[in-house]
C-alpha cells in the first residue's frame, strides 16, 4: 500500500495514439484528471473515486469528451488530488 500520493512522469511522451501515467494513491479518495490545449481549452475530462489504495494506471488516447481525435500538438494534464494539483506537458504527434 502507498504511504504517499504519487504520479509518474507521461509515457511514452511525445506519443501516438496513447499515453499512459502511472499514480499510487494511499487512502480512499476521488481523482480528475483533465487535459488542456495550449490556449487553456479543456480537451479531456476524467473523474473516478478510487475506493482502495493501490497504484493505478490512466490512459488517454488524445481523443476529447466528444470522441473526436485531437490535433498533434502539446497540452497540459493535470491531475487533482484533494487539493493538489499535479502538472505536465506532453507532445501528441500523428
Amino acid at each position: 500500500i502507498p504511504e504517499e500520493f504519487s504520479i509518474s512522469s507521461a509515457y511514452p511522451n511525445p506519443f501516438n495514439p496513447t499515453v499512459s501515467i502511472d499514480f499510487s494513491i494511499p487512502e480512499q479518495t476521488d481523482v480528475r484528471i483533465q487535459v488542456f490545449d495550449l490556449l487553456g481549452r479543456n480537451v479531456f475530462t476524467h473523474r473516478q473515486d478510487f475506493n482502495n489504495p493501490g497504484k493505478y494506471r490512466f490512459h488517454w488516447n488524445a481523443r476529447d469528451n466528444s470522441g473526436i481525435n485531437v490535433a498533434s500538438g502539446i497540452y497540459i494534464v493535470t491531475i487533482q488530488h484533494q487539493k493538489n494539483i499535479y502538472k505536465q506537458k506532453i507532445t501528441f504527434l500523428k
